[in-house]
């Protein structure tokens, strides 16, 4: 649909001149955001068809549902780990940097008072899964009821032999579509992150993004430490498992960029699809592992999270 490498140094290049842009000419360019939200939006209409076409025509073609289980079963246990990883990663950084001794000890009493217990009950995250509404669900961006309605329907339709096999082709010709209606909307990345990062940056200008960054910096340091730690231990996994981490981050750059641009992992999803086709991935573990992974592995708030709970404790002196 498009060329990736022409695309990419595009993107590069929309991103490097809307920080540019936004530090130089400051508040002029918040006007320009408009444009960066159209781009946006364009991903994130595409999202929830997407995961559900991408999930059934990626779990079909694995027939049994012992199959899909045990790929479910692998993906699972590798969300869990990555995040055990990235958790213990943002601890240990943030342990030895200690990036909240310098902004001196405050009282604890302000910061306890602010606490509100959430719930993390069983009943609770069964809720969050299943939801009465899927239209409701699809309004408000739950996208686990979304993934678990089109996991189940593919079930159903893999069981149900060759009268299931039309509505199968459908979904996947649906699929195909979408993708290729991302890659036209693909093409507007390099004006839409250029005009996102314009505006985020003109906010503040160069002096006020260096001010609002030497105030916390110690903390900036930190959890970009623990990114880079984490990113080296994805690259050396990706070296064990048979692939060349440099290659297999230079194909999936343009998703990186993207998502810098764009802050959302959900909107992200369609060109990280669009990178792991490329990068060689075949077509059904890419429709049902990176919805999956968008909704659930998420590495680097994990990491950021508890870099943040040791810098805060850090800063009112309390002992973990």
């Amino acid at each position: 649909v498009h060329t990736p490498d022409r695309l990419l140094v595009a993107i590069l290049v929309g991103a490097v001149a809307g920080v540019a842009a936004g530090w130089w000419f400051g508040p002029v360019m918040i006007a320009w955001g408009w444009l960066g939200d159209l781009f946006l939006d364009a991903l994130k209409m595409t999202i929830l068809p997407l995961v559900v076409t991408a999930i059934i025509s990626g779990v079909a073609p694995l027939g049994a549902a012992h199959s899909v289980g045990r790929a479910s079963a692998i993906t699972g246990a590798f969300i869990v780990v990555s995040t055990l990883v990235a958790t213990s990663t943002g601890v240990i950084v943030a342990g030895l940097l200690e990036p909240g001794a310098s902004a001196g000890n405050l009282q604890p009493g302000n910061a306890a008072g602010a606490t509100v217990a959430s719930d993390t009950s069983v009943e609770s995250l069964v809720r969050t899964i299943i939801s009465p509404n899927l239209v409701s669900a699809a309004a408000e961006g739950q996208i686990l009821p979304i993934m678990l309605f089109a996991l189940l329907l593919a079930l159903a339709l893999a069981g149900g032999g060759a009268r299931g096999r039309p509505v199968i082709e459908l979904v996947e010709g649906l699929n195909e579509a979408l993708m290729r209606l991302i890659g036209w909307i693909l093409y507007l990345s390099p004006v839409g992150i250029f005009a996102l990062l314009a505006a985020r940056f003109g906010e503040l200008g160069g002096e006020g993004f260096w001010r609002e960054v030497t105030r916390v910096g110690h903390y900036v340091v930190a959890v970009g430490a623990g990114l880079g730690v984490h990113f080296m231990t994805l690259a050396g996994l990706a070296a064990v498992a048979g692939f060349a981490p440099r290659r297999y981050a230079m194909t999936f750059l343009r998703a990186l960029v993207t998502a810098f641009g764009t802050g959302s992992s959900a909107a992200t999803l369609p060109v990280a699809m669009d990178c792991a086709v490329q990068a060689g991935v075949r077509a059904p573990v890419v429709r049902f592992v990176l919805p999956l992974g968008t909704a659930l592995n998420r590495n680097g708030t994990a990491l950021y999270q508890a870099t943040a709970a040791m810098f805060i404790a850090q800063v009112y002196g309390i002992e973990l």
